[in-house]
């Protein structure tokens, strides 16, 4: 019986990275950017990142406008996303920017760890295809990077490997940044390093996001832990509502016909600054306030 158990953790083992393997350039080469407009979540051109140069060529890209790059988080398909439809939906109804999605669902649907290796992965390629539009045009300093869960950590690879080539991106927004196999001894994930202004929604701190602070400008609605109070009270730790809770937020600010989410610092209760959209870079530390 014991042979038995080894040998059917060993082929599992054997199967689960021989899947790995045989799916890793797929997966790579279905990484791509989604571009958004008219007024619509219908109205989209995919680029794989080996052509997202042409996103600068298209018709209804403007140049003169800023441009927002949204990355989603673990299991989410872009066409279902609820975050993806979200942050799209939102900037889409304020039409003020190009919108952006970078798309990695193939490996997102696959088993957390093995994402979570190949998240490098996934940021050095799309930041290989960013600098290549912003040498055909695209204005950097009118460049704003949002990720939520996993996507903020791809958020950070990308600045990274940016930052090689002399480009820094002026803000990056973390959305309740993804926990597990993060924020420890010797792995990499988005911190205030990884832009000129760095600000960070906290909304299931200590489960699926991180706790700590790791931006310029951290808020805590509601304590930054689950239940946010818009979920339901019962602690499941499959819950996703409270870590979904973040994008939902973001989008609401950006909509807004006036400023919300108005927070307090925690050190000095005279300095508070409107969580989300219009957070200004000159906020720093950290921020509470009450979402209901």
């Amino acid at each position: 019986m014991e042979l038995v158990i080894h040998g059917l953790l060993f082929a599992s083992i054997h199967s689960l990275l021989f899947t790995y393997f045989a799916n890793s350039q797929a997966f790579m080469e279905d990484v791509k950017i989604r571009f958004y407009y008219d007024d619509l979540v219908t109205s989209y051109t995919d680029y794989h990142l080996n052509s997202s140069i042409d996103i600068v060529s298209h018709p209804k890209f403007e140049l003169d406008r800023p441009t927002v790059l949204y990355i989603h988080g673990w299991l989410e398909r872009v066409d279902t996303s609820e975050s993806i439809i979200a942050i799209s939906n939102a900037y889409l109804q304020r039409n003020e920017h190009n919108v952006l999605v970078l798309s990695y669902e193939k490996l997102a649907l696959m088993f957390y760890p093995i994402v979570v290796r190949n998240i490098p992965r996934v940021g050095k390629s799309a930041a290989f295809a960013l600098l290549e539009m912003f040498r055909k045009g695209l204005d950097i300093s009118r460049f704003h990077v949002i990720g939520f869960s996993l996507g903020a950590h791809v958020s950070s690879h990308i600045a990274r490997t940016l930052r090689h080539a002399s480009y820094t991106i002026p803000r990056i927004t973390g959305l309740d940044p993804a926990l597990p196999l993060f924020y420890q001894k010797n792995t990499k994930q988005l911190t205030k390093k990884d832009a000129k202004f760095v600000d960070i929604i906290h909304t299931d701190g200590g489960v699926f996001g991180v706790k700590v602070s790791a931006g310029h400008a951290d808020f805590f609605p509601n304590g930054g832990q689950r239940p946010q109070l818009r979920c339901g009270r019962l602690f499941e730790i499959f819950d996703i509502c409270s870590h979904f809770a973040a994008p939902h937020y973001y989008a609401e600010s950006v909509t807004a016909k006036e400023t919300i989410f108005v927070a307090t610092n925690r050190l000095n209760s005279s300095d508070t600054a409107p969580m989300g959209y219009n957070c200004p870079a000159t906020a720093s530390g950290n921020y509470d306030l009450v979402v209901r």
